[in-house]
């Protein structure tokens, strides 16, 4: 059997609805060569019988790995045991909507491999297809930012692709922690490689907002990525369902995690507390870019421009004349202050 030229890499959990959908939005690709691999984490649904009544339907090699549980150690499982030279890790709610997208994603990475080396990383536009009633702003705002080359711009449901080399060099996928897995990797390409942008755009679910809630979601994914950065392992041990899976997502009440944020507070000594706060206002004044982005997505939107086809102009005068300013411990403490009372506000609200 000839040698695929690029490996699909798939973590499943209890996807049985999913499969037929995404094998056949795959099937209508013109074909680089590849081959799929799903890596089950342990379904009860049927997916994995499912998966193998499938596959030999299909015109590409299909393989089933089994492995323990946890997004991140499920991809590590498929990049070893992928035959291709090149990985591609998709999400299995996500759609190509063009029939050239994985060849015309393949060929840009190969290119630019050969001219600059193989510290390449290449990710597809984001578009997210949603429920009617949903506020489609919100979600355009998204994508708006999946098309950033910024800190914590780059995600999964983008698609991630790269070498066998480069991924060795930089490591596997972290498994420390529930979430974000695919979030600090993207940070570790940023930092000894490039990013680029595949001349494609990938479809995503917003399934998970739109049964946890969009507002919910945000704020629990920006309360965990700041812990992550500060090394919290201590709530990501006694949190329960920190990211539960789709099939046993329910809308997301924040009570219980705000609750236990303050139980592990009143643990630590008053020098860890400041010292957890200033980290935590170092990280928001770090994201304070994302305020002028969003009134510049939310001008664009209603300009009815693509995606990414509109000037940043309150983000550029940020960058220039704002960032400076704002980059000094009183900001952080400024910052750190605001978060706090919004903390203390927020766990009033919810006795």
């Amino acid at each position: 059997m000839q040698r695929p030229l690029l490996s699909i890499i798939v973590p499943t959990y209890n996807e049985h609805e999913q499969l037929r959908p995404f094998l056949n939005n795959l099937a209508a690709q013109q074909d680089p060569g590849i081959e799929l691999l799903f890596c089950d984490g342990g379904s009860t649904d049927g997916t994995v019988d499912e998966v193998l009544r499938l596959a030999p339907s299909f015109p590409f090699p299909i393989r089933l790995i089994h492995c323990a549980k946890g997004r991140g150690l499920q991809m590590n499982v498929g990049a070893r045991n992928a035959a291709a030279h090149t990985m591609l890790f998709l999400h299995i709610d996500s759609r190509f909507s063009d029939i050239d997208a994985l060849q015309n994603g393949w060929s840009a990475l190969v290119k630019i491999q050969q001219c600059k080396g193989d510290r390449i990383a290449g990710h597809f536009s984001l578009k997210f297809y949603h429920q009617e009633h949903a506020s489609p702003g919100l979600y355009y705002h998204l994508e708006c930012k999946a098309r950033l080359e910024r800190k914590e711009c780059t995600h999964g449901d983008q698609g991630f692709m790269f070498n066998r080399e480069f991924f060795s060099e930089l490591g596997p996928f972290d498994t420390l922690y529930p979430i974000a897995e695919d979030t600090r990797f993207a940070e570790r390409v940023r930092l000894q490689g490039e990013w680029i942008l595949f001349p494609a755009t990938i479809e995503t679910s917003a399934r998970r907002f739109e049964v946890e809630g969009f507002k919910e979601r945000q704020i629990f994914n920006a309360l965990l990525m700041n812990f992550a950065s500060l090394g919290w392992t201590d709530f990501f041990e006694q949190a329960v369902g920190v990211y539960a899976s789709q099939d046993a997502a329910g809308r997301l009440n924040l009570a219980p995690y705000l609750r236990l944020i303050q139980t592990l507070f009143q643990k630590m000594s008053y020098k860890e507390q400041l010292c957890f706060w200033y980290g935590t206002g170092r990280y928001i004044r770090n994201n304070a870019w994302q305020i002028p982005f969003y009134f510049d997505t939310r001008s664009q939107y209603r300009a009815s421009l693509l995606p990414g086809g509109g000037v940043n102009r309150r983000l550029l005068f940020h960058d220039k004349w704002v960032e400076p300013l704002l980059d000094n411990p009183p900001a952080r403490i400024l910052a750190a202050f605001l978060t706090w009372g919004w903390f203390k506000f927020s766990l009033w609200r919810q006795r």
